[in-house]
């Protein structure tokens, strides 16, 4: 395998994606050239030969911008309704830092007890806090039932 160091340099003017090679910046031993680029969005990036060549890096990061972006609207579009997430609202999953187990129910340590949360259509609503985890979890329970699944039958029946 030859090494990018005996490969042939990249012309100025060359395009790779958003990218226009200005020249050589530097070889760094064991990594190869590095060139200068313009994007079109009119940014000066140093870019690794190897990463233009094998199309990695096609823009100043201008490119992942605008996808993330365009991506994140059709995510929202898609799953959020009346400022409510409905995968979130679905989902049975706990976050890895959730000590109780309870979606919504975590421990108050200056009380020292069970405090019982939800949020639905950006607004927190405040269960109250227990001495037992079982009554926070039920706090937890009656609301979901109350707020979500009144709405998630709704959303469905307006589905189809």
């Amino acid at each position: 395998m030859q090494k990018e160091t005996h490969e042939k340099i990249i012309s100025n003017g060359t395009r790779f994606g958003r990218l226009v090679v200005d020249g050589v910046s530097h070889l760094k031993k064991g990594r190869g050239y590095y060139y200068k680029c313009t994007c079109d969005c009119e940014k000066k990036v140093i870019v690794r030969g190897s990463n233009l060549r094998s199309g990695e890096t096609k823009s100043c990061g201008c490119l992942h911008d605008e996808l993330l972006r365009k991506n994140v609207k059709k995510y929202y579009a898609k799953n959020f309704i009346e400022d409510t997430n409905l995968a979130l609202i679905q989902s049975e999953t706990v976050s890895r830092s959730n000590t109780s187990g309870v979606k919504g129910v975590s421990w108050h340590k200056g009380s020292n007890k069970w405090v019982a949360r939800i949020q639905f259509q950006k607004k927190t609503y405040n269960l109250g806090y227990y001495d037992k985890l079982e009554d926070a979890k039920q706090a937890r329970k009656e609301a979901e039932e109350k707020l979500h699944d009144g709405f998630l039958e709704r959303v469905k029946k307006n589905e189809s």
